[in-house]
């Protein structure tokens, strides 16, 4: 799944956001977003993901021998060569802030995230993986921090249930990438029984970034959680789903029915 920035973040974090679907809904509705608080999840039940393993996309490849070059391979060109390889399930995210864009390439069961400075490869964020562990499905987020600089996010669930799911962060400024550090997330996905077709919501780890998922059963979470960068530290706070359903990108994530 692919994410591109957005002008604004959507969620519970952004009052503006929230209003304005509000009384958008409310002018072509004629009546305002109350009903969502008797909202069935189980409306929005969807099929669990499936583990594609295949004689491919097990091997560990790194950007050397993908042929990644710093300086010269594209994102596109990145992609491309990895869909050859046979790689599946590539996972992507793009930030554009300012003057820098930096894009994030992973694919299932790989040792590496790459990142791409301004359309050009610049340096790939090697995760802790261990013996046995096969991480499938990643989901990247290319975050901003509050001040300079951006942390590049991988949620890391093992198809294989090895070792616990968690969330490998690595700072990123001045084309340099920090020591990766972790965030549990098997406590949550214990909680909500399973951890399906997650999405991250937002960009800015200041005003905090929503994030959602599914039970094994492919029902949404009761709630969402809103991750945020506090005093050096990562938190998340639970917010009900039927609040965060205001927003049209957790609306339309819940509605969809296509598996990536």
């Amino acid at each position: 799944m692919e994410n591109r920035k957005i002008g604004v973040n959507c969620g519970p974090e952004n009052p503006g956001r929230r209003d304005f679907i509000r009384v958008g809904a409310a002018l072509l509705a004629g009546m305002a977003l109350e009903p969502l608080a008797g909202c069935n999840r189980r409306y929005y039940a969807r099929n669990p993901e499936s583990v594609v393993f295949n004689e491919n996309n097990r091997r560990n490849l790194s950007a050397q021998e993908l042929g990644f070059v710093r300086g010269q391979t594209t994102p596109i060109d990145a992609e491309g060569e990895m869909g050859r390889r046979g790689l599946t399930h590539i996972a992507k995210d793009t930030n554009v802030t300012g003057n820098t864009r930096i894009d994030a390439l992973a694919a299932d069961y790989q040792h590496s995230v790459h990142i791409f400075l301004n359309g050009k490869y610049e340096t790939s964020v090697e995760l802790d993986i261990e013996r046995g562990e096969y991480p499938h499905r990643y989901v990247l987020r290319v975050a901003n921090v509050p001040g300079d600089g951006f942390m590049v996010m991988a949620l890391m669930r093992d198809a294989v249930g090895i070792e616990p799911t968690r969330l490998a962060v690595a700072p990123f400024a001045d084309g340099t990438a920090g020591e990766v550090f972790y965030v549990d997330f098997s406590g949550l996905e214990r909680e909500n029984n399973g951890l399906e077709r997650p999405l991250f919501v937002g960009y800015d780890l200041g005003l905090g970034i929503t994030f959602i998922a599914r039970d094994r059963e492919g029902v949404p979470w009761e709630n969402g959680y809103i991750i945020r960068r506090e005093n050096g530290r990562m938190t998340k706070r639970p917010v009900p789903f039927t609040e965060l359903m205001k927003c049209s990108c957790v609306s339309d994530w819940a509605a969809g029915d296509d598996e990536e």
